[in-house]
């Protein structure tokens, strides 16, 4: 049956490729909603509106700088604000996605006072770290939110408990997970020689995978510093390095640099390869034996539930996201964030143990098969959706 509906907005305040900019595009490329209903708004230029106009989906700019002084900032968000209006009244919005908080903050407000009603997708970047702002601040961040959103989807269980916990309805917050492609992570063993070969690591080396945005939160250091103490009892390891710290291959704060001359400085380079932004995660997660995730601080964690997907034994730091995603010792293995020498004992342990290994990435696939089906989650999304419309 056909799906009727009224113009769709998704607004992202971000152009760059991070986590929550890519789960958006996975809803805008696999949604059931009429693609010629959906309409994008970004607020700053990059890689993201190329990818989400390469759907055939009306993309439209419209800059904002709401860091700017005073003055310039008032300006721009009339200007920005009527923008927004313009445009919801052009495609006939029936319904706003706002992916941010600051979304919520212009885009959201606009399809307020337009009668608009509007969902907000948290990602657990707002009320985990309430406590951080003076008590005026965060009263007035949550009463933004909750005059706002007309419907709250979380990713996490934590997230939505939080958000309650701050006085809002039970019936508007949902949780929603993220998922992965199942099939993609079931077909991509047939690349695992291939891989291996084209980055001159035997088969029966063992090869540990990091797989993160460049940023300092990620916990790179952590992991280079436990990987020296690995080292001294198997030499043999190699470790693959992926992301970068923009999509586009930009190093605006040197910390891509500062973490290659970490490396050679602990006299790591001859075993750690890095490899920058990649595509093919499916395929790298089947070439790796080991995964590591050492983020100092963590809301979701989309990189773990796709390494357990592909059968992978995961180690990562005790976290929100990740202690959400992990049964401890059943499904994967949790240490303290911060922590080297928590972080090489379980490193260790996974390669002294290959047949504990193998037994968590076994319950770690199923688990995930049970929670984070993508079609599963996708299909919740849009049926959330539906019902705003």
């Amino acid at each position: 049956m056909e799906l009727r509906v009224s113009g769709i907005v998704y607004n992202s305040f971000y152009g760059d490729l991070g986590g929550g900019e890519l789960r958006m595009l996975e809803h805008l490329r696999l949604t059931r909603l009429p693609r010629e209903e959906i309409s994008v708004v970004l607020h700053e230029s990059g890689p993201f509106r190329g990818c989400i106009e390469s759907l055939g989906i009306n993309t439209d700019q419209i800059s904002w700088w709401p860091a700017s002084r005073r003055p310039v900032r008032l300006v721009n968000e009339r200007v920005v604000a009527w923008r927004l209006r313009r445009h919801f009244r052009r495609r006939q919005a029936g319904l706003v996605f706002c992916n941010t908080y600051n979304d919520l903050t212009m885009a959201g407000r606009v399809a307020k006072s337009l009668g608009i009603p509007v969902i907000w997708r948290s990602h657990a970047d707002l009320f985990p770290f309430l406590e951080k702002y003076p008590p005026n601040r965060r009263e007035e961040m949550v009463a933004l939110v909750d005059s706002t959103a007309t419907r709250i989807l979380t990713t996490t269980e934590y997230d939505r408990a939080l958000i309650l916990n701050s006085g809002f309805a039970s019936d508007k917050v949902h949780v929603v997970p993220l998922g992965v492609d199942l099939l993609a992570f079931k077909e991509a063993p047939s690349r695992r020689s291939r891989l291996r070969k084209e980055w001159r690591v035997p088969d029966h080396l063992p090869l540990i995978g990091f797989v993160s945005r460049m940023v300092p939160q990620k916990g790179h250091t952590v992991f280079f510093a436990a990987l020296t103490d690995v080292l001294k009892r198997h030499p043999d390891v190699r470790v693959l390095v992926v992301g970068d710290a923009n999509a586009d291959g930009s190093d605006p704060d040197g910390f891509r640099m500062a973490l290659r001359a970490y490396v050679n400085k602990l006299g790591l380079s001859h075993c750690v390869q890095f490899l920058g932004f990649q595509d093919d995660v499916p395929g790298i997660m089947s070439a790796i034996d080991i995964f590591v995730h050492a983020s100092l601080k963590e809301p979701f964690g989309s990189v773990i539930v796709e390494a357990m997907a592909a059968g992978r034994p995961v180690i990562a730091s005790r976290t929100l996201g990740p202690q959400e995603i992990i049964i401890d010792g059943s499904t994967g293995l949790l240490t303290p964030p911060g922590e080297s020498p928590a972080l090489a004992t379980a490193m260790l342990r996974l390669l002294e143990a290959p047949g504990f290994a193998q037994t968590l990435g076994i319950k770690g696939r199923k688990h995930v098969e049970k929670l984070y089906d993508l079609s599963q989650t996708i299909e919740l999304l849009d049926n959330h959706f539906m019902a705003m419309m």
